[in-house]
C-alpha cells in the first residue's frame, strides 16, 4: 500500500474533499490531486500535518494498509471527528450567508422557516396517531404500569420526532444550498497602480483568470459531501427506530401467543361448520403475517439481510387467506341464532318466576328497560320475571326499593364452556338479557312510576 492510495482513503473515510482537505492543509487542489495519482509527493511539513490531522504515525501512512490500521480504532468514537464536522458545517454556512445578497438570505431564512413549519405541524399529527396506537396496544395493562410505560414511550416519541425533524431540516439545507452554493475567490489581486477603465479590469479579469464570487452547481459524490455530525445525529435516529421496533416485536410476540392459544381453543366450537373453517384460516393467516412481521423487526435490530421477496409472498398468501377466513366466518355466522327473553319462544334458555308484594307508599321497582306494566284490578303488586335459566335472580327489599339480585357463583371457565356449547348447538345467547312484567292497578301503576323517577331521577 503506498502513500497515494493511503492518501486517498483516509480523505474519503473523513468525508472530505480534495478542496476540503487542500484547505486544511493549505495547498491548492491540485496539489492533492498531484499526491493521490501518485504524479507527486508531500512536503515533509504537510506530511506530518496528515499524521497530527488523522491521529497516525509516519510509518502507518507510508506504508502500512489504512484499512487495517483504521479497523483497530474502529470501535472508538471519535469525538474531535464529529465536533470538527460540526464546525466546518457552522464555517461554510456563515461564509455562505456572508457571500450571499439581502435577498438571498431572506429567501433562504424563508425556506427554513416554512419547512420547520411544515414539519411542526407533520410531527403533531404523526405523533398524536403513533400515541393513540400504543395507547391501545398497552391499555391491557395495570393503572401503574401503564402511567410508566405510557410515559416512557411518549418520551421516546418526542425525542425521535425532534431527532428526525433536526436530521430534516440539517439535510435539506444542506442539499440545497450548502451542496450547490460555493465562493470561488481570486486567484489574484489586480495591481492598484492600473487605470481603473472599464475595459482595463474586464481585459485583466479574462488574462488572470480572475472568478468573482457566484453561486454555481457544484456535483459531488454524496458520500464525500455528507458532515460527520449528521451522520451521528442519523445513527441516533436508527437507534430510536431501533427501540420502537423492539417494543412493536414485543408485542407482535404477545399477539402471535394469544393467535396460537385461539387456535387450539378453536378446535372446541368445531359443530359450527364453516364458522369453524373461516375462524381457523383466519387464525392460521394472522399466526403466518405475525411471524413476518417478528421476521423483519429482529433481522432490522440485529442489521442482517432481509430477504423481502420470500416474506412478501408470504404476506400477500396470509391476506389472501386471512380474507379467505373471514368470509366463510361470515358465511357461519348467518346459520347461528340468536336468543334472548324475547326471541326465544321455546323457553329453552330462558325461565320465569313470580314474586307478588303488599302495595304501600313510596314503593319502587328497580328494573330495566324491559319493562311492561298490566293493568289489573288487583290491590297488590305482582311480578313476572323471565331470565336466563342457570342464573339465580331474586327480589331484595331494601326499605321501600325493591332490587333484584344475582346468587349465580358460577366461574368464568363454566361462562366460556357455556358458550361454546351453545355455539356448538349454532346460537349466541344474551345471557343477561331479563325482561320485566308488573301487574296492578291503574292508580299503583302510576304511583310506582312517580316513586321511581322521584327516585332515580336524582341520581
Amino acid at each position: 500500500m503506498n502513500l497515494s492510495e493511503n492518501l486517498k482513503k483516509i480523505r474519503k473515510e473523513n468525508n472530505l474533499s480534495q478542496e476540503q482537505l487542500a484547505e486544511k492543509l493549505g495547498v491548492s487542489r491540485q496539489s492533492v490531486s498531484k499526491w493521490e495519482s501518485g504524479q507527486a509527493y508531500p512536503e515533509m511539513d504537510k506530511m506530518l500535518q496528515l499524521c497530527e490531522m488523522f491521529n497516525l504515525n509516519m510509518d502507518d501512512l507510508l506504508n502500512q494498509d489504512i484499512k487495517d490500521v483504521n479497523s483497530k480504532k474502529k470501535s472508538k468514537i471519535n469525538i474531535n471527528k464529529y465536533i470538527d464536522s460540526f464546525l466546518d458545517f457552522i464555517t461554510k454556512t456563515t461564509k455562505m450567508f456572508g457571500a450571499m445578497s439581502f435577498k438571498e438570505k431572506l429567501k433562504c431564512i424563508f425556506e427554513q422557516i416554512l419547512i420547520v413549519s411544515i414539519l411542526i405541524v407533520l410531527g403533531a399529527i404523526v405523533g398524536l396517531i403513533l400515541h393513540s396506537i400504543i395507547d391501545g396496544l398497552i391499555s391491557f395493562l395495570p393503572s401503574n404500569i401503564y402511567y410508566y410505560i405510557d410515559r416512557i414511550w411518549e418520551a421516546i416519541l418526542k425525542l425521535g420526532l425532534i431527532v428526525i425533524g433536526a436530521v430534516v431540516i440539517l439535510h435539506i439545507f444542506k442539499i440545497r444550498y450548502l451542496n450547490y452554493y460555493e465562493i470561488v475567490h481570486e486567484d489574484e489581486e489586480v495591481k492598484n497602480d492600473d487605470v481603473e477603465t472599464k475595459e482595463n479590469i474586464e481585459e485583466k479579469k479574462e488574462n488572470l483568470k480572475i472568478i468573482e464570487p457566484k453561486e454555481k452547481i457544484i456535483i459531488r459524490d454524496p458520500k464525500h459531501s455528507e458532515y460527520g455530525f449528521i451522520k451521528g445525529l442519523l445513527r441516533i435516529f436508527i437507534l430510536i427506530i431501533k427501540i420502537f421496533a423492539l417494543f412493536a416485536g414485543i408485542m407482535f410476540i404477545c399477539s402471535l401467543v394469544g393467535f396460537a392459544a385461539a387456535l387450539v381453543l378453536s378446535f372446541m366450537i368445531v359443530k359450527t361448520g364453516t364458522l369453524f373453517i373461516g375462524l381457523l384460516i383466519a387464525l392460521i393467516a394472522a399466526i403466518a403475517i405475525n411471524m413476518v412481521f417478528l421476521v423483519v423487526i429482529y433481522k432490522f435490530i440485529t442489521g442482517r439481510e432481509n430477504d423481502g421477496k420470500v416474506g412478501a409472498i408470504i404476506f400477500l398468501i396470509s391476506l389472501l387467506l386471512a380474507g379467505i377466513g373471514i368470509g366463510l366466518m361470515v358465511h357461519g355466522a348467518s346459520n347461528i341464532e340468536y336468543k334472548d327473553v324475547k326471541t326465544d319462544e321455546t323457553k329453552e334458555y330462558f325461565i320465569e318466576k313470580t314474586y307478588e308484594y303488599e302495595f304501600e307508599n313510596g314503593l319502587a321497582i328497580c328494573c330495566s328497560n324491559n319493562t311492561e306494566y298490566h293493568e289489573e284490578d288487583i290491590d297488590n303488586i305482582v311480578i313476572k320475571l323471565t331470565h336466563y335459566k342457570d342464573y339465580d335472580y331474586e327480589f331484595v327489599k331494601e326499605g321501600t326499593i325493591l332490587a333484584l339480585r344475582n346468587n349465580y357463583n358460577g366461574t368464568e371457565l363454566n361462562d366460556i364452556r357455556r358458550v361454546l356449547k351453545d355455539l356448538n348447538k349454532r346460537n349466541v345467547v344474551n345471557y343477561t338479557s331479563k325482561k320485566f312484567d308488573i301487574y296492578a292497578s291503574k292508580e299503583n301503576i302510576e304511583k310506582l312510576k312517580t316513586n321511581y323517577r322521584t327516585i332515580f331521577d336524582n341520581y
